[in-house]
């Protein structure tokens, strides 16, 4: 029979000794890291967002998501050839260019008309009030 002092025995208990050590080590380092876990744990209750909030906040990601979009199409319209219009945004182009020739007609015509006056003549003045009203208001047409 072997003894309890015998090298074999004392070698197992000294390995068993290690692995109580080393499993001793690790069971502390696993508490520690449940206790940071639960901390942080905690702090994220504490930090999390109110549903409502929550909400209002994923309605507003998902207004300035459809602006952007808008947006984005606006930009690449303006950045198109001209030759890519839709056949409204053409109706409403030529509408526009006809407005502004006919703008442009009506101040033509209303520069000739003031080249054609001839300056107003200095008269000397009237004593009579109706003379001097007409002389006033009288103007000359080409």
């Amino acid at each position: 029979m072997t003894s309890l002092h015998s090298p074999e025995f004392e070698q197992v208990n000294k390995q068993l000794l290690q692995n109580q050590s080393f499993l001793y080590n690790e069971n502390q380092k696993l508490q520690d890291d449940v206790k940071k876990l639960s901390y942080q744990l905690e702090n994220l209750r504490k930090t999390s967002v109110k549903p409502e909030i929550f909400d209002a906040l994923k309605k507003e990601k998902n207004h300035l998501l459809t602006l952007n979009e808008t947006f984005k199409r606006k930009l690449q319209q303006l950045r198109a050839p001209p030759g890519t219009l839709t056949p409204y945004d053409a109706a409403k182009e030529l509408k526009e260019k006809d407005e502004l020739l006919a703008t442009v007609r009506d101040l033509d015509e209303l520069i000739s008309k003031v080249k054609c006056m001839e300056k107003f003549e200095v008269k000397p003045p009237q004593e009579d009030l109706h003379k001097m009203v007409n002389a006033l208001t009288s103007r000359y047409y080409c």
